[in-house]
């Protein structure tokens, strides 16, 4: 694919046009740094894989500013403090995810981190530097490469786990579980997942009807998040200790990490994801009465005693409607499984 953008690119040049601005783009290759260099020399030999570091590095972008947006949360019940140090040192040194293979010896905010054709190769950039207008077409080649790449990142087609990155509805009242399940539906579909997606919820017996376990309605796995992960191989995996959920690993349908001041997820489970006993289910989804089991994304919280590291069924929230969810540091936000 690569390939083919650069010959297209270079096919509207004059000849002497190409061997002027393959010079120039020789030498802004230099600025743009070894993920550009290795991203063309490995498609101009024909290579099959594309390196992962764009990924990776666009991956330690989003999740620099996800960790800045945590330490400007407001803070609240939930806060702890051992998380906020942890994030800020994290930030400070700058050691977090894939940022070590990338960072540069200049200030960021200086213009030479963007390199002689304008492209921001500083993870921890705002974004990404503007593209001068005199850019001579050779140079675009390399913006034009280091998109598509950076495009095909946030591909969803592996995606079969997410958290929703909005709420189903009014707190708790969400519609129950055909409501939840159609939220995640759209959400799925908003980003071009084909898949079929319930909502991890469990419900309590109602009306002659038994109770619903949220394991048996999410499929047999293996799941993946959005950067192609993979959370959990099965259903002993996801309820078990060793799978991978987590603050850097439950992402949102967009590849987005989940803000500790809304890491309640709503649940009504248990830790093998039975339904859990009680009023835990703000009357089965369909109310903002009564109270709901959730569960810490990022497994950290200072509630819950001996369960606050789980995922799924960490601690009872104040109540179900969205001022009562607030107050422990919940959104009203779900968990998204693809059944297929």
């Amino acid at each position: 694919m690569i390939t083919i953008i650069i010959d297209a690119v270079f096919a509207s040049l004059e000849p002497e046009q190409v061997d002027r601005n393959v010079a120039a783009l020789k030498t802004d290759l230099r600025g743009l740094g070894d993920t550009i260099k290795n991203l063309i020399v490995v498609s101009a030999q024909g290579g099959a894989d594309i390196p992962s570091v764009v990924c990776q590095q666009r991956d330690w972008h989003q999740e620099r500013e996800a960790l800045v947006e945590e330490i400007a949360a407001p803070s609240g019940a939930e806060s702890d403090p051992r998380r906020r140090a942890e994030v800020e040192r994290k930030v400070s040194a700058g050691d977090a995810g894939s940022e070590s293979r990338f960072r540069r010896t200049h200030d960021p905010d200086d213009s030479r981190a963007c390199g002689r054709a304008g492209v921001a190769l500083w993870p921890g950039r705002a974004s990404w530097c503007q593209m001068s207008s005199m850019m001579s077409g050779a140079r675009s080649v390399a913006l034009v490469v280091l998109a598509a790449v950076s495009a095909g990142c946030d591909s969803t087609a592996r995606m079969s786990f997410f958290v929703t990155s909005t709420p189903a509805g009014d707190g708790g009242h969400i519609g129950g579980l055909a409501g939840a399940d159609a939220h995640c539906q759209r959400l799925a579909a908003a980003v071009r997942s084909t898949k079929h997606w319930h909502a991890y919820l469990s419900t309590a017996a109602e009306d002659g009807h038994a109770a619903v376990d949220a394991r048996d309605r999410i499929g047999t796995g293996p799941w993946f998040n959005a950067q192609g992960i993979q959370v959990a191989a099965n259903l002993d995996d996801l309820h078990g200790p060793g799978n991978k959920l987590g603050g850097r690993t439950s992402l949102d349908e967009r590849g987005h990490f989940v803000l500790a001041n809304v890491h309640d997820i709503l649940t009504g489970s248990n830790p093998d994801g039975t339904s859990a006993a009680g009023d835990a289910t703000c009357r089965n989804w369909k109310s903002t009465d009564g109270h709901a089991m959730v569960g810490h994304s990022n497994k950290v919280g200072s509630i819950g005693g001996d369960r606050a590291g789980s995922w799924n069924s960490a601690h009872l929230s104040e109540g179900c409607s969205i001022a009562e969810l607030q107050k422990l540091g919940s959104g009203g936000l779900l968990y998204c499984f693809a059944v297929d």
